[in-house]
């Protein structure tokens, strides 16, 4: 008898990390699952962030060729002023017709 109770018990322990290794197993499946959901997540958020890179690339693009435009603008009406007030026969006029000037001139 001390044999088949030597078995018995080799028997309930295996039993019994069997049990445990199958909680394990199927806690390690959970966070398996939970970390493939992450990388998903991390996947997606990746490809925003690209897609909000190159976007915002652009805009600053646009944005950039506005300010150069605008300061091109800026120092054509600056030679038109510098033109107006420095005429001989016309002085400094005043501003509502050096206003009707300039725009008139574009």
């Amino acid at each position: 008898m001390p044999f088949a109770r030597f078995r018995q018990d080799r028997y309930d322990t295996l039993i019994q990390e069997l049990e445990n290794a199958n909680i394990q197993l199927v806690e390690s499946r959970s966070a398996v699952e939970e970390l493939e959901e992450k990388l998903d997540r991390v996947s997606k958020l990746r490809e925003d962030y690209s897609d909000l890179k190159a976007t915002s690339k652009s805009t600053m693009l646009c944005l950039e060729d506005e300010i150069d435009s605008l300061k091109r603008q800026f120092q054509n009406l600056q030679a038109q002023l510098a033109a107006l007030t420095s005429h001989p026969n016309l002085g400094f006029p005043p501003l509502p017709a050096l206003a009707r000037l300039l725009f008139s001139q574009d």
